[in-house]
């Protein structure tokens, strides 16, 4: 089993609070088509993530929908989801991690909202290819010295 430490002081960590690492984007509905088929093709034709040295409930794969099934949205994303190796289902929050299982759980954003990560996840690297460049991780001190990201009270070194 591995010790999940997601923060230097081993508090309020994610994985034990039940959360799912994520990243949360705004789509227009004109680019959701595209969104979609982008999204599962990240799995590739084995239905496998790219992170598979990450495990545990906390990195289980995840789409949040307002509304969840019952979005608008939901038949443009179960659409490109048949076109993959990938079934969708109805996430209840704190699952177990969907590694191997081929299953992405889709939750109302409305009742399971997203919270920004601590500052040092946001603008790095995400090590399953070259990385971004310096010019992309200085985003994030310049963005929190402007003031438009915050500390979010996770432990973390803010800047």
């Amino acid at each position: 089993m591995r010790r999940a430490d997601h923060n230097f002081k081993r508090f309020a960590d994610y994985g034990q609070l039940g959360h799912a690492e994520v990243v949360q984007v705004e789509v227009p509905a004109s680019a959701l088509p595209a969104f979609a088929k982008r999204y599962f093709n990240i799995f590739g034709t084995r239905g496998y993530r790219h992170d598979p040295q990450d495990r545990g409930g906390e990195y289980r794969s995840v789409l949040g929908l307002p509304g969840g099934e019952s979005s608008p949205f939901y038949e443009v994303i179960a659409k490109a989801a048949s076109e993959s190796p990938m079934r969708l289902m109805t996430g209840r929050g704190d699952e177990p991690d969907t590694i191997g299982d081929k299953v992405v759980l889709v939750y109302d954003s409305n009742k399971f909202p997203f919270y920004a990560a601590e500052l040092y996840h946001q603008f790095h690297d995400d090590f399953a290819g070259p990385p971004y460049g310096k010019a992309y991780n200085a985003i994030n001190p310049a963005l929190y010295k402007a003031g438009v990201l915050k500390n979010t009270g996770c432990p973390d070194s803010p800047f």
